[in-house]
């Protein structure tokens, strides 16, 4: 594990645990980290055209570069 902050939670919400009792969970699923570098992976794939062999590995590591500046953007007050 990393000490890379992760922003929390993407799309928190509770989980219903029993229908009847209407007793619920928080669920947090996937980070806001996660989900910043999966949108900044989808956005290099959709304009880098057609690629043979694209190097994947590098290709992650930047989304999750760019996933960390827009982490650190939102502490910064306008």
């Amino acid at each position: 594990m990393t000490d890379i902050p992760d922003g929390g939670p993407a799309f928190p919400s509770e989980m219903l645990i029993n229908s009847t009792t209407k007793g619920s969970l928080p669920y947090s699923g996937m980070s806001l980290r996660d989900y910043f570098a999966a949108q900044a992976l989808a956005g290099f794939c959709t304009t880098m055209g057609y690629v043979d062999e694209p190097n994947w590995w590098k290709m992650s590591r930047d989304a999750y570069d760019v996933a960390d500046a827009m982490i650190e953007a939102r502490k910064v007050q306008p």
